[in-house]
């Protein structure tokens, strides 16, 4: 019986060192999105909604975040992050073109392979070189 003693006391760390993995990641993912939405936006309500989706739906939210991100940069938007979100969110609720309705808005113009440069695709300090 020893053996199991001291294989529980193992279980019990190796639990302890992944969930506390797991806290400091989530911690981070919240953070970095904050800072993020700083970065780029003046918008006050965007600065708390991206973490908060984050905060609360955690990888999907972190997903959602990067891909509104992205089309805001590929169409050029202008606006609030919250509208963007919004517009989006009424786009796929109503199944309407989202880049025709983006074009409506007066953005989203000129080819798109153009727009976008490959220094771009990197997030926010995971530059290379």
């Amino acid at each position: 019986m020893p053996e199991l003693a001291n294989l529980n006391v193992y279980v019990s760390a190796l639990l302890f060192v992944l969930g506390a993995y797991l806290l400091a990641l989530y911690v981070g993912l919240i953070v970095w999105t904050y800072r993020d939405v700083r970065a780029r936006s003046r918008d006050v309500l965007a600065h708390i909604t991206a973490p908060l989706l984050v905060a609360v739906f955690t990888l999907p939210g972190l997903l959602v975040y990067v891909l509104l991100r992205y089309i805001a940069h590929l169409s050029q938007w202008q606006h609030s992050f919250i509208r963007l979100f919004g517009l989006v969110r009424a786009c796929l609720w109503t199944r309407l073109d989202l880049l025709a309705t983006l074009q409506s808005y007066g953005t989203a113009g000129g080819s798109f392979s153009l727009l976008a440069a490959p220094q771009q695709a990197y997030l926010l300090g995971f530059e290379p070189g």
